[in-house]
């Protein structure tokens, strides 16, 4: 009898250590096997039209509909919410006549146009826009179906000294939560704000082909994201003393996680890469990325004001410098050095390859973390009295930022501070690897490989404590990322490779 969750109260039972204290099992209760559904349809048209010798254009139009977006479940065992009346509600019936919960999106147009002009032999200029719906699909913890009725955490609790008053796990665990039991966080899509996601992508470029099979190309590289997803606290508290259940919206609801798509993001970058194409044993690439990126996000202000939330981007990189560099050493038989090497020495010195990779940028944003006096359940971010960000010359692991800079909001009330309006500290990174071949038979070979990673054992520190309660506000205490090789210490790696 003791199998799976099952085990640890029959353990416990047999335990006489365990005597006297409870034992308790969370177990997940649902209705049946989840049947969750999606169909995407889509037409299109392309052409490619080479208006003359040295120019052509290529231009093209998609429509998607993505049926029953997010998702359908085959029992219809969703539930929606009723910002109207404030309660939950099933979904293909009432309020929500629909499967999913919302109306399908029938307005998912997509152009596409892209052209391309030769001005003399050796420079191009190219261009392109289009547009592009995504669909992503949405986890089933974050859905429509992981709230009850039909889907719930519940408990068996039994005290180990009350033998004959327990419960039997036979008997199933007690229904406590149901569809209107207080104090459940609930959530639902807005039918009346609720679209595909969808992102604008459009570039411009000149190519020029240089002397030693060299090409330099600049671009300016755009795009503007819409419709992004977002989730609302529809029953967010308002600041105060007791209960916080008494000064929310709703108050027989905890959080009420509404999901809107009224979100949106922009990138712009100017992009510049010199690249050159093998020859003479040697290949590179040079780019560099001047850019800056924009998007929104949601928490640690009041929902009437999301102002403060529309910021660099967490993944905002300034400027990021990326250099790769392959060269076969000129040394063995038939190349400059050593060129009549033959036998056991060319097999040892004849044949060796380098790889490198360099990769520069600047630091990733982060926001700064303050108390939290609102008594709401959720959190907030200081009052910014100054800029924050100091000097590159002024900065240290030990005071990275001004923390004078961020001062403790009033009492019960929001911090004035943006989202990531700081900046951490950048990588230095380069990488390089050594390997050659060498021939054990007809067909067959062996591969010698050395690999080093930050081979200067560059320091890559990761961003500075932020809550300026914290004594470490502002220093720097951790560095690198173990489970990456893009931010790690030196690292050194030897391998053989048999191919047949």
């Amino acid at each position: 009898m003791c199998q799976n969750f099952r085990n640890f109260v029959c353990q416990s039972f047999r335990n006489p250590q365990l005597l006297g204290k409870p034992a308790t099992v969370l177990l997940v209760y649902m209705q049946g096997t989840r049947g969750m559904r999606r169909t995407d349809y889509a037409s299109y048209f392309q052409d490619d039209w080479k208006v003359t010798q040295r120019f052509t254009l290529n231009i093209g139009l998609r429509w998607e509909l993505l049926a029953d977006y997010p998702q359908t479940e085959v029992g219809d065992r969703l539930i929606q919410f009723d910002i109207e009346s404030g309660n939950p509600a099933p979904v293909n019936e009432g309020p929500f006549p629909w499967r999913s919960g919302i109306a399908n999106d029938l307005n998912n147009w997509a152009p596409r146009v892209g052209m391309a002009y030769r001005i003399g032999n050796s420079t191009v200029i190219r261009a392109a826009y289009g547009i592009y719906y995504n669909g992503q699909p949405i986890h089933l913890n974050a859905g429509l179906l992981s709230q009850a009725p039909f889907f719930t955490n519940t408990r068996v609790v039994n005290s180990q000294g009350d033998f004959e008053g327990a419960r039997s796990l036979a008997d199933g665990p007690l229904r406590t939560r149901e569809l209107l039991s207080p104090g459940q966080s609930r959530r639902g899509y807005d039918p009346n704000s609720y679209a595909i996601p969808y992102m604008q992508q459009w570039n411009i470029a000149i190519q020029q082909q240089l002397p030693a099979q060299q090409q330099l190309t600049v671009a300016y590289v755009g795009s503007k994201a819409t419709a992004l997803r977002q989730g609302i606290n529809f029953n967010q508290a308002v600041p105060g003393a007791g209960p916080v259940a008494s000064r929310r919206r709703w108050p027989s609801h905890a959080n009420v996680l509404i999901v809107q798509t009224r979100g949106n993001s922009n990138y712009h970058s100017l992009q510049t890469t010199l690249r050159k194409h093998f020859s003479r044993g040697l290949q590179y690439q040079l780019n560099h990325t001047w850019a800056h990126n924009i998007d929104e996000s949601t928490g640690g202000l009041p929902i009437t004001d999301f102002s403060g939330n529309r910021a660099n981007s967490g993944l905002d990189l300034r400027h990021s410098v990326n250099a790769t560099v392959g060269y076969d050493l000129p040394i063995g038989s038939g190349k400059a050095l050593l060129g009549d090497a033959s036998g056991v020495l060319d097999q040892i010195v004849g044949g060796w390859k380098i790889n490198g990779v360099m990769t520069l940028t600047d630091g990733y944003w982060f926001s700064p973390a303050g108390p939290n006096t609102l008594n709401i359940g959720e959190g907030t971010r200081p009052d910014r009295i100054a800029d924050g960000n100091l000097p590159d010359s002024q900065q240290t692991i030990q005071r990275w930022f001004d923390t004078d800079a961020f001062v403790a909001p009033g009492f019960r009330q929001w911090g004035n501070s943006g989202r990531n309006v700081l900046h951490g500290p950048g990588t230095k990174l380069a990488n390089v690897s050594v390997h050659k071949n060498f021939s054990v038979g007809e067909g067959k070979r062996l591969q010698f490989r050395a690999e080093f990673f930050n081979v200067t054992n560059t320091p890559h520190f990761n961003n500075p404590a932020s809550n300026i309660r914290s004594p470490a506000v502002g220093r720097i205490t951790r560095a690198g990322s173990e489970n990456r090789f893009q931010r790690t210490q030196r690292l050194l790696q030897f391998g053989l490779r048999f191919v047949f």
